[in-house]
């Protein structure tokens, strides 16, 4: 917590927002505690200005200004529990490789993250994606059009099974198109009647 100062130069009075805070020399040291790294006082000195000045701005009010939030702690704890355990160590370990020039364990920690922050059941994905693709749907009627579609990709070869999506619905066609393969595929191996 901080505190308002009045300094004098000049022999004017102005006024300074003043407050004291330590940073940890080593970033990679974590906690508060006698033993758990060095740390060095910083100070941060914000000008409010003059008497006559500090008035004017309270008495001028403008408007207040929107605000919006966005919450950031859940995630922010997990980070650093995930540090704490060195669970980056040990997915770089296990997860070698990378993606685009992204190290593979850097995408599985942040699904972990997110998985903690806001789970969001396979459903909730396919809604999202199908969203994506224009359509607005519920997840009983996503559920059936993807039951629909399961069952022509258990019938049909890929090139039959995408003839069939384009003769049947236009819906399942395009829903075909904001899936891909890949997915369809996955799909085949998840019951969505328990989604």
């Amino acid at each position: 917590m901080g505190t308002i100062i009045a300094r004098k130069t000049s022999g004017k009075t102005y006024y300074v927002y003043q407050e004291s805070y330590r940073v940890k020399l080593d970033p990679l040291d974590l906690g508060k505690t006698k033993g758990s790294g060095k740390s060095a006082v910083r100070t941060r000195a914000i000008y409010l200005g003059t008497a006559e000045k500090i008035l004017k701005a309270i008495q001028d009010r403008k408007d207040p200004v929107d605000v919006w939030t966005r919450e950031f702690g859940l995630s922010a704890a997990g980070y650093r529990t995930a540090r704490e355990i060195d669970l980056p160590g040990i997915l770089r370990r296990h997860l070698p490789g990378d993606r685009s020039g992204v190290p593979i364990w850097i995408y599985f920690l942040v699904g972990v993250i997110n998985r903690m922050a806001e789970a969001l059941t396979l459903m909730r994905v396919m809604q999202h994606k199908a969203r994506k693709a224009g359509y607005r749907m519920t997840p009983k009627l996503l559920k059936e059009e993807l039951s629909d579609i399961r069952e022509v990709v258990m019938v049909y070869d890929q090139k039959d099974a995408r003839r069939q999506m384009s003769q049947r619905s236009a819906v399942q066609s395009r829903l075909w198109d904001a899936f891909g393969l890949a997915e369809m595929e996955q799909m085949l191996l998840h019951k969505y009647d328990r989604l």
